[in-house]
Formats: structure tokens, C-alpha cells, sequence
């Protein structure tokens, strides 16, 4: 699993390698309910955009170098 989990979050959808009928299911869930898919988009966007903003990764960078030296 990796950093899996950490990149995707608590909320979506994560289905164990090999699993199909969880992936049937996730799938099907997905495709026949457009509020989730438009929650998810959103919520992921923002995830997106907080946590792996190639400033907000600089700048994590910066503080953890300054606290180094």
C-alpha cells in the first residue's frame, strides 16, 4: 500500500489489490451517483491543492531546512 492511503485520504474509495467485488461495488457506486462523484471531485481538488502545491511542498521544505540548521 505505500503512501496510498496518505495521497488518496479517509474518504474515498480503496480497494484491496485483487478484490473485485469491492471494486465491482466501488465502481458501480461511482458511476450511478453523480452527488458523490461531485463531492469527491471537490474534496480531492482542495486535497490536492493543500497538501502537494508544488509551494506548499516548498515551503514545508524551507521550514523543515531552517529547523535543521
Amino acid at each position: 500500500s505505500g503512501a496510498i492511503p496518505e495521497v488518496i485520504g479517509p474518504d474515498n474509495y480503496l480497494v484491496a489489490q485483487g478484490d473485485i467485488p469491492a471494486l465491482t461495488r466501488a465502481l458501480i457506486e461511482l458511476s450511478s451517483d453523480a452527488k458523490i462523484r461531485k463531492l469527491l471531485g471537490r474534496y480531492n481538488r482542495m486535497r490536492a491543492e493543500e497538501r502537494f502545491d508544488a509551494f506548499v511542498q516548498a515551503r514545508r521544505l524551507e521550514q523543515l531546512l531552517q529547523k535543521r540548521l
